[in-house]
């Protein structure tokens, strides 16, 4: 470009240098999009208590609201489209509190409890995509199960709060075995939370205890992550990163190095459920920001970000006293 094409270009705001520096400016992350307030919008769409979230392939967002006693599923924009809901014989009542869409859009677990006030009598369904119940599972096993996770053989992994352990059902509710036991050890857990699959089976599971511990497939312990604050909901992006919640939203090499930082760790939002997600190229993070673990006077809702890992590694290093 000669010397007069370059002023030009100039004149008419076209110049490449500013371009290219507007581009680099992009930040390596950024609030998107938030939906579901508990104080605001359309009656059918807000959010009471919200728990467990999952994203489909299609990109669709469901929510387990535990205290609205549905499932809602909303765009990756936050555009209310339905909720599911279930009563049965056997389940009079169904209060859910995590959810998971399986690999291939075709069915809906949700893990609930039957009474409002009694956490420990809970149930495992199964639903179509479109919000039919298939199949109820009911077990005594299931006492005390907070969050569910799915793998690739369709086996069920529940975290099993009261026993410090995580339980292991088929399709039919069958009891196959338990990970973990109450310590402090390797392998065992302090206080367990969340867990999910990556691509390969590798369960992560949470423990508030400030440390994550991955599980091969047979469920022998191959990593413990320590010195991460708080943690609670958990997903696996695309490139197998480990998206955690608590103080702030922290990305993870699956060795526990941390990549960065979404959202400001010290006043940023106390998440619960964590879902990530790549749709039309873009990573998203969806977390679940629920009163009942905010500061008085927040109200219940999901954040969306959007990231990019290569610019979260320039941040500068975190450092965890």
């Amino acid at each position: 470009m000669s010397d007069d094409e370059q002023q030009q270009a100039v004149e008419n705001g076209e110049d490449d240098s500013e371009q290219q520096e507007e581009l680099d400016e992009e930040p390596a992350y950024k609030q998107v999009a938030d939906f579901g307030w508990s104080d605001n919008g359309p009656e059918e769409a807000r959010l009471v208590t919200p728990c467990g979230i999952s994203v489909s392939q299609k990109g669709d967002v469901f929510v387990a609201d535990f205290g609205d006693g549905k499932v809602k599923v909303y765009t990756k924009d936050g555009e209310f489209q339905r909720d599911i809901s279930h009563k049965s014989e056997k389940l009079e009542n169904f209060y859910p509190g995590d959810v998971v869409v399986s690999a291939d859009d075709e069915s809906i677990y949700v893990l609930g409890a039957g009474n409002f006030d009694d956490a420990d009598n809970n149930a495992i369904v199964k639903f179509t995509y479109d919000g039919e119940a298939e199949k109820e599972i009911i077990s005594e096993k299931l006492k005390g199960a907070i969050s569910l996770a799915v793998n690739s053989r369709g086996l069920l992994f529940a975290v099993d709060r009261n026993r410090r352990r995580v339980i292991v059902l088929d399709q039919e509710g069958k009891f196959i075995r338990a990970i973990g036991s109450r310590g402090c050890d390797l392998g065992k857990f302090d206080t367990p939370m969340y867990l999910r699959f990556t691509r390969r089976d590798f369960l992560i599971v949470t423990d508030i205890a400030n440390r994550i511990q991955v599980f091969d497939p047979e469920g022998s312990v191959v990593r413990l992550i320590q010195h991460v604050p708080g943690p609670t909901g958990v997903s696996v992006d695309m490139d197998d990163q480990i998206i955690v919640g608590g103080a702030g939203i922290r990305v993870l090499t699956m060795k526990g190095e941390t990549v960065g930082i979404i959202g400001n760790r010290h006043d940023g939002p106390t998440t619960r459920g964590i879902a990530a997600s790549k749709i039309d190229d873009v990573n998203y993070v969806f977390a679940v920001c629920c009163k009942c673990s905010l500061p008085e006077g927040l109200k219940s809702y999901v954040a969306v970000y959007q990231y990019d890992s290569e610019k979260l590694k320039q941040q500068p290093k975190i450092i965890d006293n």
